[in-house]
């Protein structure tokens, strides 16, 4: 099924953001601001031009990141009822049934990822800091007191994943930058930055997430790659994740081309950073799983 979505004037107004809420609804932000509702659950005839159930609008410009909030304890459908949402300059609160319940005031950057791990809102922008307001959505809501906990000045804050409770890191999140590198953060009032790993020499990081193993895999350039703790770690357990993680590398039959190709690989000229990221390259990346044809 295609979704064709359109603006007022029908012009296209192509996707930018999926978020699936159930297998039957799903969240779908575009170019124009614009975030769609979808609920599949209606009949195949309906299929051929198939309509949101609701649009909002709570940016001003695209959709960069959204973030469900668990459903309640006494809800049967299992469906999110509110969602935060980044976009442009702003933090937004929206509720499936008012609409836009909040938007921030203009945080004097763009806003590009957002998340929530235990009482806390976390943003993060442009300009490498990350926005942090405790008590949850309400604090973020009702003008609870913003910190900031610079995560690499001037660098762009892509994505936020929080770490599974599994890993033992309470309050801590994985960041994705627009250099390259993976930073983790502890949130609390006396964290900080706690550890670093390097996902792409040239590209920036786009995509984190856990598996339900509790691996991290990362997305960025046209490599991704899956991340474990060493069994020699010790020092995970007290908060350190600098040098715990390594990259899974993929078998050898897996591996696009083969060991006599590497030569060759490397005789190739490395492609032009992108503008925003600003990383120096330092050397070939191993381990990790290339795909031809990504960009």
């Amino acid at each position: 099924m295609n979704f064709a979505c359109r603006t007022d004037s029908e012009d296209m107004d192509p996707p930018t953001l999926l978020y699936t809420l159930t297998p039957q609804t799903l969240l779908l932000a575009t170019d124009s601001s614009a975030l769609h509702l979808y609920d599949l659950r209606t009949s195949d005839t309906a299929f051929a031009t198939p309509r949101p159930v609701q649009t909002h609008h709570p940016h001003g410009d695209y959709v960069s990141s959204i973030t469900p909030l668990p459903p309640s304890e006494t809800s049967t459908s299992g469906l999110s009822k509110q969602w935060v949402t980044t976009g442009g300059s702003t933090v937004a609160v929206i509720d499936v049934r008012k609409g836009v319940a909040y938007q921030s005031d203009d945080l004097g950057e763009e806003i590009l990822s957002g998340t929530i791990t235990g009482d806390k809102s976390i943003a993060g922008g442009e300009k490498g800091a990350l926005r942090i307001w405790d008590g949850g959505v309400k604090g973020l809501m009702h003008g609870g007191d913003e910190r900031r906990i610079v995560v690499e000045k001037g660098e762009s804050l892509d994505v936020l994943c929080p770490l599974p409770e599994a890993s033992g890191l309470d309050e801590t999140v994985a960041i994705g930058l627009g250099d390259g590198n993976i930073k983790f953060v502890q949130v609390g009032k006396k964290g900080g930055v706690i550890g670093t790993q390097r996902h792409h020499e040239l590209e920036g990081v786009v995509a984190i997430g856990f598996e339900p193993c509790g691996r991290m895999i990362s997305g960025g350039g046209d490599v991704v790659q899956v991340w474990e703790r060493s069994d020699e770690d010790v020092n995970g357990a007290a908060g350190e994740v600098n040098g715990t993680l390594h990259a899974d590398s993929a078998d050898d039959d897996e591996v696009n081309d083969s060991d006599d190709d590497s030569s060759e690989e490397e005789m190739r000229p490395k492609r032009k950073k992108r503008k925003r990221n600003k990383g120096k390259d330092r050397g070939g990346s191993k381990h990790i799983i290339g795909f031809k044809g990504m960009d």
